[in-house]
């Protein structure tokens, strides 16, 4: 798989623990993965200089051709590609000394982007708390380690 951080998060959503929300009796093949994010895509507000070229994401984290996915596992692929956005486009403002578009990527990493991880990942919530609550207090650390760990292999329209 290309997208080795987009694919090894994929994975873990797929491995829930019994007590974690059942896993969806229906899978997808790659044409339903394909139309299940597309679909998907849209309901996912995104910053205007990071938008993942989508082609290039089902190509990257779709199923191999003889396996089929979980249905909304494209949900979880979403939600970190579009905190990959919002991170990158936050410290892209800060760099820059854009004020506005900074403080406008801080409002949905400490809004939105805290309620992806679900419920039982206390990790993840805490993480991606922490990222928001330091990048407020002008430390990029935590959202660069979030891109690094997961946002190499997403290409980005117009980059």
């Amino acid at each position: 798989m290309a997208a080795v951080g987009l694919g090894f998060m994929t994975v873990a959503a797929c491995g829930r623990s019994p007590a974690s929300s059942p896993v969806s009796p229906i899978t997808l093949n790659q044409a339903g993965y394909a139309t299940e994010l597309r679909q998907s895509f849209g309901q996912y507000h995104w910053p205007p200089d990071y938008r993942p070229d989508t082609d290039r994401l089902i190509e990257a984290t779709q199923p191999l051709a003889d396996e089929r996915l979980s249905a909304g596992v494209t949900k979880t692929v979403l939600d970190i590609v579009n905190s990959c956005a919002w991170y990158l486009s936050w410290d892209a403002a800060t760099a820059r000394g854009d004020r506005e578009a900074s403080e406008g990527a801080l409002r949905v990493m400490a809004g939105k982007l805290t309620r992806y991880p679900p419920a039982e990942d206390l990790r993840g919530k805490e993480f991606v708390t922490r990222a928001a609550e330091r990048a407020k207090a002008g430390d990029p650390e935590m959202a660069r380690q979030y891109v690094r760990a997961n946002c190499q292999t997403v290409r980005w329209r117009g980059k």
